[in-house]
């Protein structure tokens, strides 16, 4: 069920998606705890490949997603690096 989940997590980001961390959890049967751990581990697999992503979360809109980092690695506004 873990890397299921986790490549999930993974094809949705990748295909430009949204997570919603409380929807994504009880779709699954998962803890709030549970969801963090599979987001840790994919940014760790995103570092290692130097992909120039990082999942962000936005308050606004409540959901984690992929952000491509600009040259000068910040970030946008309205997000928040995980």
């Amino acid at each position: 069920m873990r890397i299921g989940l986790i490549l999930a997590l993974y094809d949705e980001f990748m295909s430009g998606g949204r997570i919603v961390r409380e929807k994504f959890c009880k779709e699954n049967f998962i803890s709030e705890r549970t969801l963090y751990r599979y987001l840790n581990d994919i940014r760790d697999h995103l570092r290692r490949g130097k992909s120039g992503c990082v999942i962000s979360y936005s308050k606004e809109d409540e959901c984690y997603f992929l952000e491509e980092l600009p040259e000068n690695g910040e970030i946008g506004e309205d997000a928040v690096r995980g």
